[in-house]
Parts: structure tokens; C-alpha cells; sequence
């Protein structure tokens, strides 16, 4: 089989698959909103030694609490 052929199979198989419906599905901005977003630097307390090797900053991206309306 060539490629554009297998391309259109698996074209095919994905835009006309079912999918089940989400009415009635509660979204998930709430999810990761609950919390104020921190734009500032925390600072923190490195235990042991980062190797000499390591240059760079580490960011940390993500919502670090999770709400789903009243659960929490």
C-alpha cells in the first residue's frame, strides 16, 4: 500500500467515527482557573548540590490546585 493511501485510510477512519456526545458535560476552564495566577518568582530551599553542569532557569508551568466546582 502507498503512503497516500494508507494517509487516506486513516483520514477516512478518523472523520467518520462515531463519537459520543458531550452534552450535558461539564467543560474544564473551571478546572484550572480556581486559582490566581502567581506572576512573580517564589523563591525555595534547594536541599543537596546542582551540579556544576546545569545552566539555565527551570520554569514551572501548570496549575498547582485543582477545583471542579465543589469539589476540591
Amino acid at each position: 500500500m502507498h503512503l497516500i493511501q494508507f494517509m487516506n485510510k486513516v483520514r477516512y477512519h478518523f472523520t467518520n467515527k462515531k463519537r459520543p456526545s458531550a452534552n450535558g458535560l461539564e467543560f474544564i476552564g473551571p478546572l484550572v482557573s480556581s486559582v490566581e495566577e502567581t506572576s512573580d518568582p517564589i523563591s525555595t530551599v534547594i536541599k543537596g548540590e546542582i551540579p556544576s553542569w546545569i545552566t539555565g532557569s527551570f520554569l514551572r508551568n501548570g496549575p498547582g490546585k485543582f477545583e471542579f466546582g465543589k469539589i476540591k
